[in-house]
């Protein structure tokens, strides 16, 4: 049923006291004539007693008629409308003051039923906007991704529901994840910022638990704001895909290297992940259809050149192909050159200071292959060594060195190399006192004196979280726990440097410390690299692992992240930058290197020159994409590799756990309704309390009587003009 009359704008009805300015202008006019006797005047009293009474009704009715006309003025811009439901109010088209909120993150793109939700999601907006009042409704429209993004944001140009069907039909998907949460914020923040009937936010989305990071809190003026939730997602979806991709940032040419790839195959028998690196396939392991899984996949540098990439992919179709692969790049590289600085020489080859690090670094009898390239020398030439082709420096019980050397150490990490102490015996803390304090520091934490337990102490690898340490994570590679420590010095942590424990012994005093200087790293061991003080070296294959993980996380500090997420800008440094002509960028097929014909020229405007930095553009599809480029003089192109993938956390699609009442309490405070097919959305749309303006009613009301009162003006001024004759 109808309700009573409201406005839009109720403090513009003060003008309804224009109403009475004719009346005010009337009496402000009218003057009393002065009575003069005149015999020859009761000629025309006669005359005029027989048409007064007539002319002052009318001249009453046009007063009236002008109060009116000024009275209606007031109420037309006021904006009058009605209240009841849509069906009542106009022929089933509700008049709105609307948000469209129109998922389009990859998820979206999940088939089923023979269409994806994607194209469900614009099918029902569409109708959606179709139930809307033309000319009267206000619809803005924000694509859901992982922050809202505005199509029509405002509310002042929002009424043309032709251009907003347009916008909505030319949609497409994004390639990211979602927010539901932020995208609802967003919608009713708008809503608060206008004044207006029928405030409605309608959310089209496949209503996935992960799309819910929190509920939405409730603010004032909520109670007007009706949610409609659309849900266009699968009952039961499922969606193999791989999550995660772990890979060197380099190789060494010609050795061997791991690729551990987190997969997702729960409910899908008969999965399998194939490695392929340079558009050669390496290697296929089963995924698992029980449990999400890591697999170890083994690959090698084929291709003789500096530049690769690679890809893990899950065989077999399903309804969300976008997410079965996982792209990467790295760098085929020399060997790693480590300088072992040796504080304990040995004429007997295994109490040698150096015995079992540089077996475990470079073991005998491997000639090629081999991730490192060891050289030692004593503490006493590190002064006058030539570092410009090292990558790791260890100290191995050293006493101490000399300013002028500590100096050269110095340069050599901050310009982006790495250092490694290995405590013993021969240390001298003092010695060590210079670089290990301050906010200069060098080393993230001081010496202090050895500690020797009654009994020998362990470690406690917690949980793992140092990269340093992930080769350890799921029981793999041996057990940390399993060495035992008979003496170490007490670290003491550097609260004025950046600094990280990375491992501990049972009693929480740290083992191993990281600490950064400069473009460099820094890790400090807190007793020995052979076995003076602790069984670590002979813990098989614990020491070697360890051992490679640190230099490689040292050296990792000079390495490029190249690979970024759909939606971010790769920035990546180009060597001789003064010699580059040309940048293009190219996006390679999945199966081959062949170009898909996604490429973009000219990039070179965006290198600094200076710097080496290559800025480009923000990428928006997954895959490997390859930069030429090209050398001034015509001396070739270079060749680099970079890589995009999706967010993978918008591949769990599982739907939101508690259903329709879980939803209503993530939206608590506000109305909800919730849809899931066309026929239930518009009966919600017509069965709410819509609202219809009746301006055009009074519009044609005062047109009316402007007509009126200017015939009835216009008849009255030709009465005066013409006076009846007397009868």
């Amino acid at each position: 049923m109808l309700g009573l009359a409201d406005y839009l704008n109720p403090a513009l009805l003060w003008l309804g006291l224009g109403a009475l300015a004719p009346i005010i202008i009337h009496l402000a006019a009218r003057s009393r004539p002065k009575p003069t006797p005149f015999p020859a005047v009761r000629f025309i009293l006669a005359s005029h007693r027989k048409s007064s009474a007539k002319f002052k009704l009318k001249q009453l009715l046009l007063l009236l008629l002008r109060c009116l006309l000024l009275g209606l003025f007031a109420v037309l811009v006021a904006r009058p409308w009605v209240k009841g439901s849509a069906s009542d109010v106009q022929r089933a088209k509700a008049t709105v003051t609307a948000v469209i909120l129109l998922d389009n993150s990859h998820s979206m793109g999940y088939r089923h039923s023979g269409t994806s939700s994607f194209e469900r999601a614009k099918k029902l907006a569409l109708a959606t906007v179709d139930a809307f009042a033309e000319q009267e409704s206000r619809v803005c429209l924000l694509l859901v991704g992982d922050a809202p993004e505005p199509v029509i944001s405002d509310f002042q140009h929002a009424y043309d529901l032709g251009l907003l069907k347009d916008h909505i039909g030319s949609a497409g998907l994004a390639n990211r994840g979602t927010n539901c949460t932020a995208a609802v914020k967003e919608g009713i923040r708008m809503l608060n910022t206008v004044s207006g009937v029928g405030k409605s936010v309608f959310l089209f989305t496949d209503m996935t638990e992960r799309s819910w990071p929190e509920s939405v809190p409730r603010g004032e003026g909520d109670d007007d704001i009706t949610v409609y939730a659309v849900d266009v997602g699968a009952k039961d979806p499922k969606n193999p895909a791989v999550l995660s991709v772990i890979a060197p940032a380099s190789a060494t040419a010609g050795a061997s290297f791991e690729v551990r790839a987190r997969v997702d195959a729960v409910g899908s028998a008969g999965r399998q992940a194939e490695l392929v690196v340079d558009g050669e396939r390496q290697g296929r392991k089963p995924a698992s259809a029980h449990q999400v899984g890591e697999i170890s996949l083994i690959a090698s540098v084929v291709k003789r050149a500096p530049e690769h990439w690679g890809r893990v992919s899950l065989t077999g179709r399903d309804d969300l192909p976008l997410d079965n692969s996982y792209y990467f790049s790295f760098r085929s590289t020399p060997a790693m050159n480590v300088l072992l600085v040796n504080g304990a020489p040995s004429g007997v080859r295994r109490r040698d200071e150096l015995h079992y690090l540089r077996t475990a670094l470079a073991p005998s009898g491997i000639v090629t292959g081999q991730a490192f390239k060891v050289s030692e020398i004593s503490p006493g030439r590190l002064e006058s060594a030539e570092l410009g082709g090292v990558d790791v420096v260890a100290l191995c019980n050293v006493a101490g060195i000399s300013t002028a050397a500590w100096t050269k150490v110095r340069h050599f990490v901050w310009t982006g190399r790495g250092l490694m102490v290995f405590t013993g015996d021969n240390v001298v803390p003092a010695n060590y006192d210079a670089v290990s304090r301050g906010q200069a520091a060098l080393l993230p934490c001081a010496l202090g004196a050895p500690v020797a337990p009654a009994k020998p102490i362990r470690l406690e690898p917690g949980k793992l979280k140092h990269p340093m340490l992930r080769v350890w994570r799921g029981g793999r590679n041996g057990n940390l726990a399993e060495a035992k420590f008979r003496t170490y010095l007490k670290l003491k942590p550097n609260d004025e440097v950046a600094q990280e424990v990375v491992l501990a012994f049972k009693n929480d005093d740290p083992a191993v410390i990281a600490g950064r200087y400069g473009s460099g790293r820094v890790l400090v061991f807190a007793s020995t690299c052979d076995v003076d003080w602790n069984d670590l070296p002979i813990v098989f294959p614990v020491y070697p692992i360890l051992m490679h993980e640190s230099v490689n996380f040292l050296a990792a500090s000079r390495e490029e992240q190249r690979d970024v997420r759909v939606g971010l800008a790769p920035a990546l440094r180009i060597s001789d930058p003064e010699t580059v002509a040309s940048v293009k960028m190219t996006r390679l097929g999945g199966e081959t290197r062949e170009p898909t014909g996604d490429t973009d020229k000219g990039l070179e405007d965006r290198l600094d020159r200076r710097s080496g930095r290559l800025n480009l553009p923000p990428v928006d599809q997954p895959g490997v994409y390859r930069l030429e480029i090209g050398r001034v003089g015509g001396r070739g192109a270079d060749e680099m590799f970079f890589t995009a993938n999706l967010d993978t956390a918008e591949s769990n699609i599982e739907r939101l756990a508690g259903g329709d009442e879980r939803l209503r309490s993530l939206l608590s405070g506000r109305p909800v309704k919730i849809a899931r097919t066309e026929a239930e959305l518009l009966d919600q749309i017509s069965r709410s309390e819509s609202f219809a303006e009746l301006s055009s009613h009074f519009a044609g009301i005062m047109l009316a009587i402007l007509i009126a009162e200017m015939y009835l003006s216009n008849r009255m001024r030709t009465r005066v003009d013409t006076p009846e004759p007397a009868g």
